[in-house]
């Protein structure tokens, strides 16, 4: 599955929690076009808050997590993907497991 940063709004996948619990998040966001571009900034949120960022750059070696977080009935998580600088050539790729 893929995302792409616009110019002026970041793409966002969004998760909400069906019931209260302990969850165990997994995965990687990686390059998905090496053939130019400055990179990405990839993050992933918690109602908001930030949880974890990591930058990808061009051609480079993928962001892999594994967090563990308590959740709520209706908490979100969002994994969003931001430009660096410049959005061209951003189409990342990402794997997420719940």
């Amino acid at each position: 599955t893929g995302m792409h940063p616009g110019s002026t709004v970041d793409p966002v996948l969004r998760w909400r929690g069906p019931l209260d619990g302990t969850v165990t998040i997994s995965g990687r966001f990686a390059d998905g076009d090496p053939g130019g571009g400055d990179g990405i900034i990839a993050i992933i949120r918690r109602n908001g808050s930030q949880l974890w960022t990591q930058s990808v750059p061009n051609a480079g070696t993928p962001a892999t997590f594994n967090l563990t977080q308590p959740i709520t009935r209706n908490d979100t998580l969002e994994f969003v993907v931001t430009d660096n600088a410049n959005p061209s050539y951003d189409t990342t790729s990402y794997e997420v497991t719940l």
